[in-house]
Order: C-alpha cells, then structure tokens, then sequence
C-alpha cells in the first residue's frame, strides 16, 4: 500500500488553496465557512498565509512520516497512485462544489504534484528542508494561477477589469446628474458554469456608499418597462430597461419630478445632497398594484422618529406622493438610537395587503412590546393604511420575498456579531423570533446585557429558531441584506444579498421542514456591498445595485446569452 500520510498531505494542499482564495464554498448547516483570510488580521498578504499553510503542510509531512514507518512495504505503481490522486481531487471538487477550474491548476494537481510527491516519497534520505522548498514553489505558483476571476469580455487587462469601479468612481467625481452621466458597460464576469454577470458603471459619486456615507445607495423596482432607481435622498429615476438588454448600454436615464420633499416632514433625508449623507433616508421602494410605495425615516415631531410609508400613483412625468402609513409611536434622536436598524422592506401579500418590515433602532425593549411597531413584520391594508402585527422579535430585517406557499414569506435579518439570520415567516401564525431575548449573536462590545442576554436558544425560550443563521463572528460585520425568489430554479431556492461580507448567496431552503438544504457562495473581487436585487420576469434576469462605486448589475443565466 502506498504510505497514508502522501494521500493526506496532498487533500491538506488541495483544500487549503482552494480555501486561501475562496472558490465557491457551500456554507455548513453548523457553521459559516469562508476562507482563510476571514480569520486573519486585514492587509494580511497571501505570501504570509502560503508560507503558514506550507509549514503546517511540512509538520504533517514528517508526522505521517515517522507515523509510517512501521510500514513494511511501499507500492511503486505510479498509475495506481495517479488513480488515488484522482479520487482524492474529485472528492474535494465534488465536496466543495468547485464547479470550474482553470486547465493549468488540474495538470499542475493532477500530474506535476504527484509525481513530485510520489518521487519525494521515494527519496527516504531526501531532507525535510527540500521537501518544504518544493512545496512552496508548487503551492505559490498555484496561488498565482487561482488569484485571476474568469472574465469574459473584449478587455484583456485584468487588472482594468477587477478596478474597473475605480474609473467609474473618477468619472462620476465631475458628474452628479443622472441624466449627464455617462453610462457604459464595466464587463462581463463568468460566476459559474451557468451564471454570468454584467456590470455597468453608474452615476454618481455623490451616491457612492463609502465612509463616512451612511447613505442606502439606491433600491430598484420594476415597472412596465422601466426599471426604476429610488435613492437614499429620495431620488427618482427611470432607466430603458430595453436598452439595457437588447443594446448593452443604459441610454440617458429620466429623473421624474416628485413631491417628496414636500410632504416628508424629515428635512434630514435632503441634506446629502449638501453634507454627509446619513441613515435617515429613505429606507425601501416596492411597486404594488401601479403604485409606487416608499419606506423613509420621518420626524413625526420636533427630533421624534419612526418608519413611515409614502405611496404615488406611477407615471412617466410626476409623481405625486399621499400618505399611506403613519403612526404616532416614534423615538427620540439621540445616540442611543441606531435609525440604520429601521428594517423598511415592503412586499405584497395581494391585492389588498402588503407587509412591511421596521427594526429595533437599538431599542430592546420594542421588539417584545405588542404595543410597540418596532421590531416587527407588519400586515397593511393598502386600501385604507391599518396594520396588524404578524411577526415579533426581529432586529433589523432588511429582506423579505414571497415564496411558492402564500402564507409563508422568507426574510433575512440583520443580527449582532455573528448573528445574522433566515427566516421563515407564516403571516397567520403571529410568530416571535425572539430579539433581543435570544439571538445567535453577541454583542459587539461582548458585553452581557439584562435588557439583551441573546441567548442562543430560540426554542428553549418559547420562540421561533431560524431556519439558518451566519456564524460570522470572525469577520466581524457580515451584513445581510437582500432575498429574492430565485427564478433560475426550480426548487424553492433564493438569492440573498449582503453588505459588508460583499457576497451573494444562491440559498436551497425546503419550506415544509423549515431548514436550509444547501448554499452556494459568490464571492469575487468585483462584487461590492450589495443594497438591492430585483427580478425581471419578462427579461428572466435580475437587477442588482452595488453601492459602492456605484455599480449596476445584471444577474443573467449564460445558456439565455
């Protein structure tokens, strides 16, 4: 038999390359797996995690060695050998989900290694030193080999492609009118053998999502054939969704004059334009019955705050907003409130009811108050603004989609340091999800609270356990935002969005047993903070705001190319 030990030393090379440049990864029902960087302090250099992973690689190495020396024989069947090679590279594939991989990785894993490690293995006076020297060469010249993404496009510089954003962000510096801006396709990035991605440059600098902007970067909505652009400051636009498609290009937008600035009473939200944008802004966008509805921060009185609800009838000249949900209770502006954990997705049950989620704003005392409006999932009639509440005990629930079952509605949930969360709400249940009582986060000064113990359990304490949480405590922000159905499958599947993690997940959840199958993770150079995803049924692709350079995306499957 060949020696153990060569079979484990070549998995460890194999798993830790592909962790360091973390290729799609699945995340674990127990845990949140992402890369090797993720646990080490930022600005750390690849060389330095190489040469840790080939120490770590050289201890195995002489462990297994001494371990195997009661070994009485070593089979010198190369061919033999170069069959365990394979099975152990197409268990790691098959294990990780690494779907693709550039040729000169395989020929260097499936050829060159072996039979570097198999003469070494023969070599019993060859030195450990040399051993480790090689290793290195190999693993580095890998590492270089995995660091490109896959772009297909008619740009040959990679380095143009993957800073791309950083021209658009020099443009959009002596541009701030959507309508002068000048728009034009970044390029087109392969996500995987079945999902591309095409990204465009986008106006402007001044909305850029960038310290020390707390500015929402913008929400997207689909009306007709317009896609329509709501920003942080209460911006409206619309975009040619034709010429987006058909032409790869985005023709000279239309910015639609609107009354917001008259009947929001928050004069805050318009500052931005003029000072630092902050979270009191708008807070969510949804088209409903050829209305357009728009979740804000409102001043309800003299530095009182709450979420309200704006609605429009849509146009193409003006949009002339009413009032459509307000309500008395509000918090006062202070430092001990946080208006960026105000929820404000809307979605539509039918025609006459809609949800429409508000956070906790840093109080831990709403959530579990059925008094209170924070903290909850609220039902709306859109006929005359009365809510009920339908889910209680939620932090900050910046996501919320509709699923193939009416009454069950997925949302994704801002938690503490590692806590954020998947939800499945049934609207006729009046669920309680148990913030801040229970919560798989810590705080973010690890400090216990009396009024927020976050005890891990849900179940134990009477409320409803997610069905996924994100174990992402040492990443420290992670940042889930967005979740739309995902129409490219045929299972109950969605894409979730996030924000600081910069990563878009491809989510399998089985509704009936309440739990999350599988995830698949996008992760790459070129994807940003994630503020938006909105669907396109007529086009079948997805709309994704970026809101750091800003960017626009276009999420499209590549057999539809």
């Amino acid at each position: 038999m060949l020696q153990v030990f060569l079979y484990l030393n070549y998995l460890l090379i194999v798993f830790i390359t592909f962790v360091i440049h973390e290729i799609r990864i699945p995340d674990s029902l127990e845990y949140s797996f992402y890369s090797v960087n993720d646990y080490l302090p930022s600005g750390t250099n690849n060389i330095y995690v190489t040469i840790f992973v080939c120490l770590l690689i050289l201890i195995t190495f002489v462990i297994g060695d001494f371990t195997t020396k009661k070994f009485t024989s070593l089979n010198k069947n190369y061919f033999y050998f170069l069959f365990v090679n394979m099975i152990s590279w197409l268990g790691v594939l098959t294990f990780f989900k690494i779907y693709e991989i550039q040729r000169a990785v395989l020929i260097l894993n499936f050829l060159v290694v072996p039979i570097i490690l198999f003469y070494l293995n023969r070599r019993r006076n060859l030195n450990y030193f040399a051993f480790a020297i090689t290793l290195i060469i190999v693993i580095t010249f890998q590492n270089n080999i995995l660091n490109t993404n896959q772009i297909i496009s008619d740009n040959d510089s990679v380095e143009d492609a993957l800073y791309s954003s950083n021209s658009s962000e020099n443009e959009a510096s002596s541009q701030t009118s959507y309508e002068d801006f000048q728009y034009s396709l970044e390029n087109t990035y392969k996500l995987s053998p079945r999902l591309s991605l095409d990204k465009y440059n986008f106006c402007c600098e001044i909305f850029a999502r960038k310290y020390p902007s707390n500015l929402p970067g913008g929400y997207l909505q689909i009306y007709d054939s317009k896609l329509i652009l709501v920003n942080g400051l209460g911006d409206i636009v619309f975009f040619e969704i034709e010429s987006i498609i058909n032409e790869g290009s985005i023709k000279k937008p239309k910015v639609i004059k609107n009354n917001l600035d008259e009947i929001i009473n928050n004069k805050n939200i318009f500052k931005g334009r003029d000072e630092t944008p902050q979270f009191e802004s708008v807070r969510g966008a949804k088209v409903i019955n050829d209305k357009l509805y728009i979740s804000y921060i409102e001043e309800v009185s003299e530095n009182c705050l709450n979420l309200e609800v704006v609605n429009a009838k849509l146009n193409d000249d003006e949009l002339v907003f009413d009032k459509f949900f307000e309500d008395d209770e509000c918090l006062i502006r202070s430092d001990e409130i946080n208006v960026g954990q105000s929820g404000g997705k809307m979605e539509k049950i039918d025609d006459d009811y809609m949800l429409l989620t508000t956070g906790v704003w840093k109080t831990y005392s709403k959530p579990q108050d059925d008094q209170s409006i924070f903290g909850k999932t609220l039902k709306i009639n859109l006929n005359n603004g009365e809510y009920e509440i339908v889910s209680s005990g939620h932090r900050n629930p910046q996501g919320l989609s509709k699923t193939k079952y009416k009454n069950i509605f997925i949302s994704t949930e801002h938690g503490d340091l590692g806590g954020d969360e998947i939800n499945l709400i049934d609207i006729y249940q009046k669920e309680n999800f148990g913030y801040p009582i229970s919560s798989y986060g810590e705080h973010y000064d690890l400090e216990f609270k009396e009024d927020a113990p976050l005890y891990n359990s849900h179940i134990d304490y009477g409320f409803k356990e997610p069905i996924y949480y994100f174990n992402t405590k040492e990443i420290i922000s992670h940042g889930i935002s967005d979740v739309v159905m995902n129409y490219f499958s045929e299972n109950n599947s969605f894409f979730i969005a996030t924000l600081n993690a910069r990563r878009l997940y491809e989510v399998d959840v089985d509704i009936d047993k309440q739990r999350v199958n599988d995830i698949n993770t996008y992760s790459y150079e070129f994807i940003e903070r994630i503020r938006d995803i909105e669907y396109d049924n007529k086009n079948n692709v997805y709309f994704i705001f970026f809101e750091e350079s800003p960017s626009l995306g276009v999420l499209k499957l590549i057999e539809d190319q």
